[in-house]
């Protein structure tokens, strides 16, 4: 059953915020408290501040079951035979009890739906990924690769079958013709854009934060294509199917179902049939957009570009694994990766958010093991891709513009924050007035102070130096990156 929302005044909210618990209600269970409230109040099902998902997990039964089956495997099973089976088998009991031990044990993340049980699962499944790559860093590059090609027969290189690991997935034929437009569509690339875009909406939950992600990953596609020559794309695939394409219709989903979500609420707790109640678990509990705010401080401008790092290293480690670990692009493994760590982030973004805005002392662990997952991957990447690279100093076509844009990005927020100009790529331009005081003479210029007194945000200065500061803070900070438009050289228009 949807219910359209109907919000509530905020007489209502504070008389709820002041009413004090009552001793009835102090001797129930948070669920049965929210249940009367629910129905009380069916136009609303947001979670009261005491409502915890209770849980049985019973942990010393499921140990002691989890020993009851390593004793028989360990004793009575017969290992598989070949050097392969031996090593997924055992591979295969490290991930199953590091998972266990996630689902009992581990801390629950701030997301509920399906199960808590669910988000801890993929916590360990996550946690094993990073166990193996640090492996991986231990090891030599062709001891890793072996080790890669034992466990997934599949990934050995077959000189005799393929040129390289993207053969198969990419073909470069810049012609604009029906032809070529349908082959790009129907490759897997396409699809996976829109799949991406629309989960990336669904955790950023922000049109700007997006559309800046998806630009700089064309971006950096094109910055890249000196250590990888498979970057390079026609200018119409990148430009015309990928950005404006794929992505904006991966996106525009996402904004839908965001709006949907946003416009409909359900009776969660309502008296269901099974088979609903059991549907209704896999939608969210809760819903709340996000307003990043990038700008306001420059605490905020750091997290917010720390998030925008992890996610592009994110989506470029998959090539990069592809290149330097010598991985077939068309091998389960790489959208197995996606998925857990998709997962994982869908539980790492809402953590991101809640320290931006709350100012704790500490991440996620969701937020830590994806950060420490994306780092380690990097160096995994830079070891065993060395020896194919054939030069580790980017090219003066690709160091000088990323240098130029990053001087004139920090150039352009020193000046919007000495004049606190903030919300200025939001579009919430506040006015400036100019008040005079009797020492004005004396002081040798006009005094600024900025409208807005309730954000503690004043700037006093005279001078040229204060109007040339405005000046360049009143410039769109998107512009400050025009030196990248160089890199378009690097696209195919042949």
């Amino acid at each position: 059953m949807m219910r359209r929302r109907k919000e509530p005044d905020e007489a209502s909210l504070q008389a709820e915020s002041d009413e004090p618990p009552s001793p009835q209600n102090a001797l129930k269970s948070p669920r049965e408290i929210y249940k009367e409230w629910a129905r009380e109040q069916p136009d609303r099902f947001r979670l009261p501040a005491d409502f915890q998902v209770h849980e049985k997990p019973r942990q010393i039964i499921y140990g002691y079951a989890f020993c009851a089956v390593l004793l028989y495997l360990g004793f009575y099973a017969r290992p598989p035979a070949t050097q392969t089976g031996v090593l997924r088998y055992a591979l295969g009991g490290v991930l199953a009890s590091v998972v266990l031990y996630s689902f009992l044990q581990t801390r629950d993340g701030l997301l509920v739906r399906p199960h808590p049980a669910f988000w801890r699962c993929v916590h360990g499944v996550c946690l094993f990924h990073w166990f193996f790559v640090i492996a991986l860093l231990l090891l030599t590059p062709d001891q890793g690769r072996e080790l890669m090609y034992l466990i997934f027969p599949g990934t050995r290189p077959d000189p005799s079958r393929r040129k390289n690991v993207f053969d198969g997935t990419l073909e470069i034929d810049c012609r604009i013709n029906l032809s070529t437009v349908i082959r790009q569509i129907q490759t897997p690339w396409f699809t996976s854009h829109i799949i991406g875009w629309f989960l990336k909406m669904l955790m950023y939950r922000d049109w700007k934060f997006c559309l800046v992600l998806s630009t700089m990953y064309e971006l950096c596609e094109l910055s890249f294509q000196w250590l990888i020559p498979e970057f390079q794309e026609c200018w119409w695939d990148s430009i015309l199917m990928d950005s404006i394409g794929a992505n904006l219709i991966g996106m525009t989903l996402g904004v839908g179902l965001l709006r949907w979500m946003n416009a409909w609420e359900f009776d969660w707790v309502g008296q269901r049939p099974l088979y609903q109640r059991a549907l209704l678990q896999f939608t969210p509990f809760s819903w709340s957009e996000y307003q990043w705010a990038f700008f306001k401080s420059p605490d905020r401008l750091l997290a917010a570009l720390w998030l925008l790092a992890m996610s592009l290293l994110t989506e470029l480690n998959v090539f990069f694994f592809m290149y330097s670990l010598e991985l077939p692009a068309s091998h389960f493994i790489h959208p197995l990766r996606c998925i857990y760590i998709c997962l994982l982030a869908l539980n790492a973004v809402p953590e991101h958010y809640e320290y931006m805005n709350t100012h704790g002392k500490r991440i996620g662990h969701n937020e830590w093991l994806l950060g420490g997952i994306i780092t380690v991957e990097c160096l995994v990447n830079v070891k065993y891709g060395a020896s194919k690279w054939a030069s580790i100093v980017p090219p003066l076509g690709v160091c000088v513009p990323w240098c130029v844009s990053l001087v004139l990005f920090l150039i352009w927020c020193t000046c919007h924050f000495a004049t606190c100009e903030r919300d200025v790529f939001e579009g919430i331009k506040q006015p400036l007035t100019q008040t005079h005081t009797q020492n004005s003479a004396q002081q040798n210029g006009a005094c600024h102070q900025h409208s807005a007194a309730e954000k503690g945000c004043s700037s006093q200065q005279a001078g040229w130096h204060y109007g040339v500061a405005r000046a360049v803070a009143r410039v769109p900070p998107l512009l400050v990156f025009s030196p990248l438009v160089y890199l378009f050289k690097y696209y195919d228009y042949t």
